[in-house]
């Protein structure tokens, strides 16, 4: 139950996040609204999580998972541009966010250690693959076999 509360804290908080751009400051009313009852909601259900788990290892998760999705919704929803460095970054984030949960003391069953490993392992290929996918395609990352090198950067 309580990485149940943790995954309704970080979608109400990548939520609110989401929301405060569209607030615009706070000039619109009900992004507005939506975005402090996103925050209201995330830190109860993450003040939850945190009876039973240590904070170091709540806010790692909280923050590391918040911080790919909304750098992922931003780029898809708002058209944000997310270069080599950047991606990198979050699969990092998401491996981290991986040894955590899979190396950590703080699991205690060995059927809950097994659950945890197999899901990071999973979300961590998946999304190591998609920002593997996206780094390929990339405009500025598309090499070609060119005639006076092995491998020339394609210009535009």
């Amino acid at each position: 139950m309580t990485y149940l509360f943790l995954a309704i804290a970080i979608v109400t908080e990548v939520a609110a996040t989401t929301l405060l751009k569209l607030s615009e400051g706070f000039s619109k009313p009900i992004p507005s609204i939506a975005t402090v009852t996103g925050y209201a909601i995330s830190f109860y259900f993450l003040s939850l999580t945190l009876r039973s788990l240590p904070t170091g290892l709540v806010y790692a998760v909280w923050s590391g998972v918040g911080v790919v999705l909304i750098a992922t919704i931003a780029w898809v929803f708002q058209s944000q541009k997310l270069d080599t460095p950047a991606l990198c970054g979050m699969a990092l984030i998401v491996s981290g966010v991986v040894v955590i949960n899979v190396f950590s003391s703080h699991l205690r069953s060995s059927i809950e250690v097994i659950w945890w490993s197999f899901i990071g392992v999973e979300i961590s290929i998946l999304s190591n693959l998609v920002l593997f996918k996206i780094i390929l395609v990339s405009k500025d990352n598309l090499y070609y076999k060119g005639k006076n090198s092995k491998y020339t950067k394609q210009c535009n």
